[in-house]
């Protein structure tokens, strides 16, 4: 079958366009419709883009459709494998390409079992189970089981919705828990052992990148994705609208930011002072290297990237120049070993928490969490102090005890 892109709808000579792309054959192709739709001149007159976006959408079903009737029907007698890669080819474009790479690796990993020839209509519940405990004794990862378990279930489910097994072997199994690690987050004495020794080195495009990291605990894809436009000096606010992810080449492609399940995590945060002032310092710096060439300034420009060539910090970039930072410079986290670039926003989060600066619900906000329960379950460790501090507070709220004001020499309490 066709593989059909969302679409999109553009102004044309007066009329709102449709396009429409699809790959067939490893060969892409383009198709345009003109949708009857007015449209005016100026580019921030969206009227007529509704309807049009409309037009497109019953085009889109009608060419799927159409395309359907002259594709092979797969019946229940063909094998799983077969129904994975038509569940990721249909995927391809309604997904970022993230996401895509991640479906063929788990039918890569499909391949090398027996599972993947089964027919479908022939799986049991039980044979599900067989399949991943054979995984585990290969030493697969719990987070690797997870997500091979989330992509069949996925498959299955769509297999029931177009009626093609009359329900899913694998609803009725619960899914592999993926072993948390210790997040591996910085001291307080460890953050300001960076911080210092960054000082010479701000404000240079790595240490104004590892600053808002520890300031606000943004991923490494949305720190290289934001632009002078994206930050409100007068306001004290930083608007997260893109992120950098692996597209299906191995380079990066502008995204909207997600959170680990997939949920759009657009957000404004709050920033301090201090980097208040590390910002003003690099946007001033920006501007000096381009009034030396006689450029211009644009707010369009990236925050972390390059003044001259007007190109991102690279997220593998960040990645490495963090690493050989951390190593020549015998940093450690928590838990005794180099930390990875991504517990900088580990380390905000733990520091936010153990300090009560900001409740629960504030912090799942601003790291761009779907809700306070992923924060809570992330970050647990970090609530050990938080909630023994607050016991301690509650119990002095109530007062003396008369009953128990009588303690013997050893400490112990004395009930008369």
């Amino acid at each position: 079958m066709k593989k059909f892109s969302k679409g999109a709808v553009a102004k044309d000579r007066g009329q709102w366009k449709a396009v429409i792309s699809y790959q067939e054959n490893g060969t892409r192709h383009r198709l345009t419709k003109r949708t009857g739709i007015r449209c005016y001149p100026s580019e921030t007159d969206m009227r007529g883009k509704q309807n049009a976006e409309r037009v497109l959408h019953q085009w889109r079903d009608e060419l799927i459709a159409e395309d359907a009737k002259s594709s092979p029907i797969i019946t229940s007698d063909a094998p799983l494998l077969e129904f994975c890669k038509r569940y990721a080819e249909a995927k391809m474009f309604l997904v970022k390409d993230a996401t895509y790479l991640g479906y063929m690796c788990e039918i890569r990993r499909l391949e090398t079992t027996p599972l993947a020839t089964m027919p479908i209509g022939e799986i049991t519940p039980e044979i599900i189970r067989m399949h991943e405990s054979s995984l585990a004794q290969r030493g697969l990862a719990g987070s690797t089981l997870k997500h091979h378990h989330s992509f069949l279930a996925s498959v299955f489910k769509e297999a029931v919705v177009n009626r093609k097994i009359p329900y899913s072997p694998i609803a009725s199994i619960r899914s592999p828990k993926a072993r948390a690690r210790p997040i591996n987050s910085l001291t307080e004495e460890g953050r300001d052992e960076v911080l210092s020794l960054l000082q010479k080195r701000i404000p240079d495009d790595f240490s104004t990148a590892v600053f808002i990291a520890l300031a606000t605990g943004m991923r490494r894809g949305e720190i290289c994705a934001l632009r002078w436009t994206d930050i409100d000096f007068r306001s004290k606010m930083i608007s997260v609208n893109y992120s950098y992810s692996k597209d299906m080449r191995g380079g990066y492609v502008m995204t909207s930011p997600k959170d680990p399940g997939g949920s759009d995590s657009k957000r404004t945060i709050p920033i301090g002072n201090n980097l208040i002032v590390v910002l003003t310092l690099r946007s001033k710096a920006m501007r000096d290297a381009r009034n030396m060439l006689g450029l211009p300034w644009k707010p369009t420009l990236y925050v972390v990237g390059n003044p001259m060539t007007e190109k991102p910090y690279s997220p593998d970039m960040i990645s490495r120049d963090w690493r050989a930072f951390v190593q020549s410079n015998a940093i450690y986290g928590s838990q005794a070993v180099h930390p990875v670039f991504h517990d900088l926003r580990h380390t905000f989060a733990t520091l936010a928490i153990r300090s009560k600066a900001i409740d629960v619900k504030a912090l799942a906000g601003i790291l761009g969490h779907k809700d306070a329960s992923m924060t809570l379950n992330v970050y647990a460790d970090g609530l050990e102090d938080s909630k023994r501090s607050g016991m301690d507070s509650l119990d002095a709220a109530f007062g003396r005890i008369p009953l128990l004001e009588q303690t013997n020499t050893d400490g112990s309490v004395v009930v008369s």
